[in-house]
């Protein structure tokens, strides 16, 4: 049996328990078996192979080699990487596979053969977990205050989790020195200092943790912000002031956009630089507009302030007056907007001027809003007038510079055509009418019947008078006292 050659080639692995794995394989040239024990560890495999059967048969060459498939931590498909082979001119009892990736499937084949013929096994296994190879990636602060940094990061690369990532650990010191602080187990990815001290750098550093342990330590450098004061403010300048530093501080300032229009602001980025001061004043701005100022101490600490500068009063009148109608006692204007660059402030109201024309006293009424309308009440019918508009926002703008006419209608009462006045006068006239006719008719029924009073009187004091005298004891003749008589 001398002279004959055997080999034994890995060819590939897959996921296995983490347990050793026994597989027998038969050669063709003997009916009995031999015993391959599969060890694990996070970088390769241990192969026991037990040959104390074909010691005779003059084996002495084993070949090796291994296929990646795929990690067990993420989801990133099928791996197309090959550990190189290896051949072995000797009997080993024990073989080593190394240079395989963590946390990993492979598959293996093995193949067992001499002149004679081979025999071939395929079975599969994966590698153990281990510490995180790289830091977690992106580390940056997005947020600072007096007291806070708050940092936040991306996962560490799929390639160097080397198994599931099961939380973050922290560590900070002063960028300067003193002692290191920690956090542990923090899930999530990102994370909020607390307690800081002002004005100050620090280092801080994260790293990943799985379940073989802690990985590797990303690190960056950020400050905690000073704080700055805003002294005063006026309509063109921000006095602002901090803690006195040893160090230079750069300033730098730029308007964000107006507080009431969004025209001509200047975004030009304006910088100034001081040492030994504590106060500076920014002068040259523009009404009532935002900046955002920067302050930043040796080029690294920086802080951020935001500031309005105050409001004054317009500096230009509305635009555009136009009448709406009017009555015999109202007139109703309207105006465009003050223009954007010269309001210097939130418009609150508008102020109406007014006189009849040809007079020297204006009349003044106030607007309870922003609208560009209003109706001016209580004139003088047939009257013209001379208005004028201006708009308020923490003062009174100027008044429009053109006068602007308009004129109140007649009163319908004077002249006469209003319909309801005619109707009136017509029942007013037929009534007097029909009193008057009834008058007359009146009268002359009075003076009928005083006549025919009159005459029965008479009649019956004739009647009488010479009845009496016919009865005289002494008379003699008797006298006849006539109507015309009387």
């Amino acid at each position: 049996m001398a002279g004959q050659c055997y080999s034994v080639s890995v060819v590939s692995v897959s996921c296995l328990p983490s347990n050793t794995a026994t597989r027998n394989i038969t050669l063709v040239t003997h009916p009995d078996s031999f015993n391959i024990d599969v060890a694990s560890t996070s970088h390769g495999f241990s192969l026991m192979i037990n040959l104390s059967n074909y010691v005779e048969n003059g084996i002495y060459r084993i070949m090796t080699n291994v296929t990646w498939l795929r990690f067990l931590h993420c989801n990133n498909g099928l791996g197309s990487s090959n550990v190189t082979d290896q051949t072995y001119d000797v009997n080993p009892m024990n073989l080593s596979i190394t240079g395989l990736v963590p946390n990993s499937e492979y598959n293996m084949t093995v193949v067992v053969s001499n002149a004679l013929g081979s025999r071939t096994e395929s079975f599969s296994n994966q590698t153990q977990p281990a510490a995180p190879s790289a830091p977690p990636q992106d580390i940056v602060a997005v947020n600072q205050t007096l007291f806070t940094i708050t940092i936040s990061w991306q996962p560490v690369d799929c390639a160097h989790q080397n198994g599931n990532i099961t939380g973050y650990e922290i560590r900070y010191r002063k960028k300067d020195g003193g002692n290191t602080e920690a956090m542990s187990d923090i899930m999530g990815a990102h994370y909020t200092l607390t307690d800081l001290q002002p004005s100050t750098a620090y280092l801080i550093q994260v790293a990943a943790n799985n379940t073989a342990g802690r990985g590797v330590f990303g690190n960056i450098s950020a400050s905690t912000l000073f704080e700055v004061h805003v002294i005063s403010t006026t309509s063109t300048s921000i006095n602002i002031s901090w803690a006195e530093v040893d160090y230079e501080v750069l300033i730098t300032w730029i308007s964000t956009l107006s507080s009431h229009c969004t025209q001509n602001i200047d975004q030009s980025l304006k910088n100034d630089s001081v040492n030994g001061k504590s106060s500076y004043v920014i002068d040259g701005l523009k009404v009532f507009t935002e900046y955002n100022i920067t302050l930043c101490i040796n080029g690294s600490i920086c802080t951020f302030k935001t500031v309005v500068t105050n409001a004054t009063a317009p500096s230009a009148p509305p635009k555009g007056m136009s009448w709406e109608g009017s009555s015999s006692t109202n007139i109703t204007i309207k105006w465009d907007p003050v223009p954007c660059a010269d309001r210097n402030g939130n418009i609150t109201s508008y102020v109406v001027m007014f006189r009849e024309n040809g007079k020297e006293m204006f009349h003044n009424e106030t607007t309870t809003g922003v609208d560009m309308e209003f109706t001016i009440t209580g004139l003088a019918p047939s009257t013209e007038y001379e208005i004028k508009v201006a708009a308020f926002t923490v003062a009174v703008g100027p008044f429009t510079n053109e006068s602007f006419f308009a004129s109140t209608t007649a009163d319908t009462r004077e002249g006469g055509s209003n319909v309801g006045g005619v109707v009136a006068s017509v029942i007013v006239s037929v009534l007097f009418f029909i009193g008057a006719t009834l008058g007359i008719i009146a009268a002359i029924w009075l003076m009928r019947r005083k006549k025919s009073t009159m005459k029965g009187l008479f009649s019956i004091g004739h009647f009488k008078v010479t009845r009496k005298q016919s009865t005289l004891p002494h008379s003699r003749d008797t006298q006849d006292i006539s109507l015309e008589q009387l």
